[in-house]
């Protein structure tokens, strides 16, 4: 997956849309096997596992990195 962010350009990740298109290929019907409950979500960034909790929740499991550090002033 790749994503693209408003005013930002491509990104290396994305939390809310990693699982979205996981567990949303389930609910949109377009796995033709047994609804599964764990997902791989190639981006990037990496490969993030994302896995359907009860409730309608999912849980999301991959690699961090810090990609920038910096200060600021506030006045």
């Amino acid at each position: 997956m790749r994503v693209h962010e408003r005013g930002v350009g491509e990104t290396r990740s994305c939390r809310y849309r990693s699982c979205r298109s996981g567990a949303g290929h389930s609910l949109v019907g377009v796995e033709r096997t047994p609804r599964p409950t764990l997902w791989r979500v190639d981006v990037p960034g990496g490969t993030l596992r994302v896995r359907a909790l009860p409730g309608q929740e999912v849980e999301l499991a991959g690699p961090a990195v810090l990609v920038a550090d910096g200060v600021t002033t506030l006045a």
